[in-house]
């Protein structure tokens, strides 16, 4: 890859975390946390970022493919928030967008500053739940993908933590997986599609390239 951050100890990295991590049982936002520790033990703490801000206003005029699925497009909104992110170098200015510096503004400029970016999404059966998982992470996996063709260099990956009661369990398998890329891949020729690692209960985790 061309930027800091080789693909093989980033993703050694997200696997150490499944070990030690994915049996917990706690909310969303503490597994990102989680993944943030073992990053920063990895990378150092000045090169980890979380919640990275970029106005959707600005994404729209430099993405070179235009959105064709049947959802929500994920550009809709005000800004994508990214998870967690590396960057090539120390100490970037990662505040919100109206307020880092104004070079910084531009997101090709932004994007080129750093070298990977993660999503991480829980998979739960949790009763009552209106929504389906799965959207919520293709929506991840199309939100990176735009972000992978602004910035060739980034690495991107999509977490995903299955806390699923063995009892009752909701597998997340390959021929899902491939069913969510197929939807990604419907964006155009050529999309640059982001791994997905999976952490399952047990500690093992899964290592999907949609590219392949």
């Amino acid at each position: 890859m061309g930027s800091s951050v080789a693909y093989e100890r980033l993703i050694a990295t997200i696997k150490k975390f499944a070990r030690e991590c994915a049996s917990q049982t706690s909310h969303e936002k503490a597994f990102q946390a989680w993944l943030a520790h073992f990053l920063m033990l990895e990378y150092g703490f000045r090169h980890v970022h979380t919640e990275i801000h970029i106005l959707c206003e600005t994404l729209r005029t430099q993405v070179p493919i235009a959105p064709c699925g049947d959802g929500e497009d994920v550009l809709s909104r005000k800004a994508v928030n990214i998870d967690i992110s590396l960057t090539n170098g120390a100490n970037l200015d990662t505040r919100k967008h109206t307020t880092r510096s104004q070079k910084l503004r531009n997101p090709a400029e932004f994007l080129a500053e750093f070298a990977a970016m993660i999503e991480l999404k829980m998979l739960t059966n949790k009763s009552g739940s209106r929504s389906d998982p799965f959207v919520e992470i293709r929506k991840d996996l199309e939100r990176l993908a735009i972000l992978g063709q602004i910035s060739p260099n980034l690495e991107l990956v999509q977490v995903i933590v299955e806390t699923i009661d063995d009892d009752h369990r909701l597998v997340c398998t390959g021929s899902r997986i491939e069913e969510m890329y197929a939807q990604v891949r419907r964006w155009g020729t050529g999309i640059r599609l982001p791994y997905i690692v999976v952490c399952r209960k047990n500690g093992e985790s899964s290592v999907f390239q949609g590219d392949v």
